[in-house]
Parts: C-alpha cells; structure tokens; sequence
C-alpha cells in the first residue's frame, strides 16, 4: 500500500486540477459556443499545462542533492525522467492531433440558416476533420524537416571558425 500512495495521492491531484480547469472553462466559455468536446479539450490542455508546470518543483527537489535519505523517496530520478519522457509525448500528440482534430470537428458544424440543406452526419464530419488533421500534421512535418534544413545564420564560414577555435 505504501508504493501505491504516491500514485493515489497524484491522481487525487490530477482529478482535482481537471475540475478546476473544466470549472473554470466553463465560467468563461461563451454560453452559444459551448460544446462538451471542445471543454473537455480545453480542460485537458489547461490540465496537462498545470502538470508540466507544477513537475518542475519535483524536478528541482530531486536534482539538488540536499535531502539525505534517498530511500525515504518514493520517487526516483529514473522515474522522473520516464514520467516527463511520457508527458512530453503526449503533450506532443496532443498539441498537434487532438487539438486540431476537435477545431476541425467543431468547423464542420452545420449552420442553421435558411439556405443550409445539406445536414451532415456525425462519421461525415469525422472524416473530413481526420483528413484536414492529417494534412495539418504533414503540413508541421514539412515545416520543420524545412527547418532543420535549412537553418538561418549558419555557413561555411562560420563552421569553420568553430573548428579552428
């Protein structure tokens, strides 16, 4: 039981940080624009920014070596690193799938207006945002392998004055 608290009392917290975030989605929201898919995207993503935040005083405790008795920690550097490895990956994931799939998704929302005929069905609209996602995604891939590149202020030059230093 004592290996488990650590992961009982951290996914309290991450319950209680997601309530938060969704509560105060929710106040803020504009009451014409509110749709269960985009709260709880945007409740995760101000979770998921509140964790990576609140991971650094972790990070710092662990680092610095002032505590004594290292095997009073539940928590070890390895499984930090593991940890924000996994939260950078999803973080990753999220920002450049999720996100633009449900801006996508609420798009595609049909408008109610006298000329609008055409009511599409919910596997329609999901179609169509999976393929401006996945043309956004080759779209970021293309932007960075560009990038990587062709990277600004560097020549031959300056290359060279680095290998004679």
């Amino acid at each position: 039981m004592q290996t488990y608290l650590p992961w009982i009392i951290f996914i309290v917290l991450l319950a209680l940080i997601f309530g938060f975030c969704y509560v105060l989605v929710n106040y803020y929201m504009d009451s014409t624009e509110k749709n269960a898919l985009s709260m709880i995207t945007v409740a995760l993503s101000y979770t998921l920014g509140l964790v990576c935040l609140l991971l650094i005083p972790v990070d710092v405790f662990l680092v610095s070596e002032q505590h004594k008795k290292l095997e009073d920690i539940f928590l070890t550097k390895q499984d930090l690193m593991s940890f924000s490895t996994y939260l950078n990956i999803f973080t990753l994931a999220f920002a450049f799938c999720w996100i633009p799939f449900v801006y996508f998704y609420g798009e595609e929302k049909e408008e109610k207006g006298d000329f609008d005929f055409d009511v599409q069905s919910p596997a329609t609209r999901i179609w169509i945002s999976f393929k401006k996602t996945l043309s956004f995604v080759a779209l970021v891939v293309v932007l960075l392998l560009l990038g990587l590149i062709f990277r600004s202020g560097i020549n031959k030059l300056t290359i060279l004055r680095y290998r004679t230093k």
